[in-house]
C-alpha cells in the first residue's frame, strides 16, 4: 500500500488544481499510513495554500507547508481531510502540488 492515497486506494504525489483567486476547492479525504517521525506534508506554492485537519474531526484545518506529525496516529493509518484555498491573486490559479509522507526530521525527498 502507498503511504497516501485517496478513498478509493488510489496513490497520491500531488494534486492539481485550477482556482479563480480566493476559491476554495472541495474537500477530498486521504489515507496516511502513520509511522512514528514521519509526517505528512505538503509543497509550497506561492498561490495556493494546502491544509488539512484529521477526517470528520471538525478540528481546525492546518497548513500542510509545515506538516503534521503523524506519530500520534502510529503504528496505523490516519484520514484527513485535504483542502486548497487559491490565495489572492488576479484570475485563475493553475497549480500542481506535491503531497507525501516524509521523515520529520529530514527535508530530502518524497515518498509516496
Amino acid at each position: 500500500m502507498a503511504n497516501f492515497t485517496d478513498e478509493d486506494g488510489n496513490p497520491i504525489g500531488h494534486v492539481v488544481y485550477d482556482l479563480v483567486s480566493g476559491e476554495t476547492a472541495d474537500v477530498f479525504v486521504a489515507t496516511v499510513v502513520a509511522e512514528s517521525g514521519r509526517e505528512l506534508r505538503s509543497g509550497s506554492h506561492s498561490a495556493i495554500r494546502l491544509q488539512a485537519r484529521e477526517h470528520g474531526s471538525g478540528d481546525p484545518y492546518v497548513n500542510l507547508s509545515d506538516g503534521i506529525d503523524l506519530t500520534p496516529f502510529a503504528p496505523g493509518s490516519a484520514q484527513f481531510d485535504i483542502r486548497a484555498t487559491a490565495l489572492t491573486v488576479s484570475g485563475r490559479v493553475r497549480a500542481s502540488v506535491f503531497l507525501g509522507v516524509q521523515d520529520a526530521q529530514s527535508a530530502a525527498g518524497w515518498n509516496d
